[in-house]
């Protein structure tokens, strides 16, 4: 994702906050009011983005999540976890749709 629109902002606000895990993003969220607006701008995309490709994921991953995630309570990426552990067994349309977007 590129941030170089919230460059100055991680250096203001967040330069204390250890990279990784996502603790710069949920720095920057924190942080949301005092962002510049570019930042903010970047974020929404970023944000937008994700929703897509998430949404398509689980458009294509719904039996799997069915059959190997049922049991496993949303948020938190935890939906996606449970997918990448169990990505050996995956359906094909599931597997592409993952590699699709990265994951």
């Amino acid at each position: 994702m590129g941030m170089n629109a919230c460059k100055a902002d991680v250096e203001k606000f967040c330069k204390e906050i250890k990279a990784g895990e996502g603790r710069i993003l949920q720095c920057l969220k924190e942080n949301h009011e005092n962002l510049s607006g570019e930042c903010k701008q970047q974020m929404a995309k970023a944000k937008e983005k994700m929703q897509e490709k998430m949404k398509e994921i689980q458009e294509s991953c719904k039996e799997d999540v069915e059959e190997y995630c049922k049991n496993v309570q949303p948020g938190e990426g935890r939906i996606m976890q449970c997918l990448k552990k169990n990505v050996d067994h995956l359906s094909n349309k599931c597997k592409e749709s993952f590699q699709k977007h990265g994951q």
